[in-house]
């Protein structure tokens, strides 16, 4: 009997200091969180493409307008002249090193996909999403040379959007 009760009183005494043990270190661990809440967040400031090379970037849209002959008069363009004019084609793709540098294109087709690489119009498209303008395209019937021609009409226009 002598044996039992020595036993209880040695686990009361070992479950009083798991218990002052716990207080100590939950008490310890709001004090820690409380701390670690009161610390400022740091962010890094790192500046982005478009805050760094916002004039290349007007630039080289202000280049593609041109050979595209898009202005504020004319803001249409048909897809059957674009295709169909080698310069054209040659004059944006010759862009396409500066349009890199300047323009977060990671992630546009142009530059990920292989079979994507000699599209102009899609390059164009990426560009005027970029720099926030938005393209509608419509199927629509052209006459060239005497010729009906079934293509594509693209309405390019900016978006005005304050959030």
């Amino acid at each position: 009997m002598y044996f039992h009760f020595l036993f209880y009183l040695k686990n009361i005494f070992y479950c009083n200091i798991i218990m002052e043990l716990t207080k100590v270190f939950a008490s310890k661990n709001k004090d820690d969180n409380i701390n670690e809440s009161k610390k400022p967040k740091i962010t890094k400031n790192r500046s982005t493409k478009k805050d760094l090379y916002k004039k290349e970037q007007e630039d080289i849209l202000n280049k593609i307008n041109t050979i595209l002959g898009i202005s504020k008069d004319n803001n249409t363009i048909y897809l059957y002249d674009i295709e169909n004019d080698d310069d054209k084609k040659n004059q944006i793709l010759a862009l396409s090193d500066d349009i890199q540098k300047y323009f977060k294109a990671g992630n546009w087709s142009f530059y990920r996909d292989e079979e994507c690489k000699g599209n102009h119009v899609l390059l164009c498209k990426s560009i005027y999403k970029d720099m926030g303008y938005q393209i509608i395209g419509k199927a629509v019937d052209i006459t060239r040379n005497n010729d009906k021609i079934r293509t594509t009409k693209y309405i390019i226009g900016k978006i005005n959007i304050n959030l």
